[in-house]
């Protein structure tokens, strides 16, 4: 039976834990937010979301070694260079429909690293201390491992990405993007808008078919082409 001071060594260290996801994330969902309504003038909901995500990512190598007020600072830089990884994807021109490098892939890289910073025995004695407590040798760690995944991921993915392109392709044709994958793809209709009033209270359904583009209003039509 675990003695007294075990049990309450283990529920103090589980408290830390949350208290570090939690911060990170409401931080990181913060930057997003103070970001999007600096650059755009307003913050999206959207945003908010990305940016808890972001958050969550980033901390989850961390959390078990880093102190709150480390979180903190690891949800901030989160929130911020996801932010910039995933404006990024506009420049660059690379399909990521669900921003998935910009927060995933970066975000994470982003918390291991940041792990061999701020990781401290203090929080969890068995760990390491990080970069900031006088352990370089962990960040350096830190980084053949982010290299490393880096390496592994690139390469097992573009061996399946290759796999799949010889098997049935990685792209479908722009007219059936237009169409829809619900209808090309799978043979129902997932977006039910036929009774969605557009424009001045008519009720049609622009995306449900090629064929309905040509009476859809004009600004309806632009997005669908973009």
């Amino acid at each position: 039976m675990k003695s007294k001071s075990t049990v309450i060594s283990i529920l103090i260290f589980t408290a830390a834990l949350v208290i570090a996801c939690n911060t990170a994330t409401a931080a990181a969902m913060l930057a997003w937010v103070f970001i999007e309504w600096m650059t755009h003038g307003k913050p999206t909901v959207l945003g908010a979301a990305s940016g808890a995500v972001a958050g969550l990512v980033a901390i989850t190598p961390a959390c078990g070694f880093v102190a709150p007020w480390a979180a903190i600072i690891i949800g901030l830089l989160a929130g911020t260079i996801c932010y910039g990884a995933v404006n990024l994807r506009f420049k660059l021109g690379y399909d990521d429909s669900l921003d998935v490098f910009g927060v995933h892939g970066v975000g994470g890289m982003l918390g291991a690293l940041l792990t061999g910073v701020f990781a401290s025995v203090a929080i969890n004695p068995a760990g390491k201390n990080g970069l900031i407590y006088g352990n370089p040798q962990q960040l350096l760690i830190q980084l053949t491992s982010v290299a490393t995944t880096i390496v592994f991921a690139g390469v097992g993915s573009f061996i399946l990405l290759k796999i799949v392109d010889a098997v049935v392709g990685l792209r479908i044709s722009k007219a059936d993007e237009i169409e829809g994958m619900d209808l090309t793809e799978h043979g129902e209709s997932g977006y039910n808008l036929g009774d969605i009033p557009i424009g001045h209270g008519g009720h049609t359904s622009p995306f449900t078919t090629t064929s309905s583009l040509a009476t859809a209003p004009s600004s309806i039509l632009h997005a669908t082409q973009e």
